[in-house]
């Protein structure tokens, strides 16, 4: 056992020692974040719908 164990290892290691070194294309985040724009109003600012009371909570409680 020990010695397919050690077998296996050995020919891991030759396998991994053949493959190409990983080659990583540069990031082209910037160029595609760049043209993805919401056609939307600034959710900052007030909407048109009025607000009379706003509760915030678990919503478990009875008030």
């Amino acid at each position: 056992m020990k010695r397919l164990a050690r077998w296996l290892a050995v020919c891991a290691i030759f396998a991994s020692a053949c493959t190409p070194a990983l080659k990583l294309t540069p990031s082209d985040a910037p160029v595609v974040l760049a043209r993805q724009v919401l056609e939307a109003s600034d959710p900052g600012r007030p909407g048109p719908h009025e607000v009379l009371t706003l509760y915030y909570g678990s919503g478990t409680d009875k008030n």
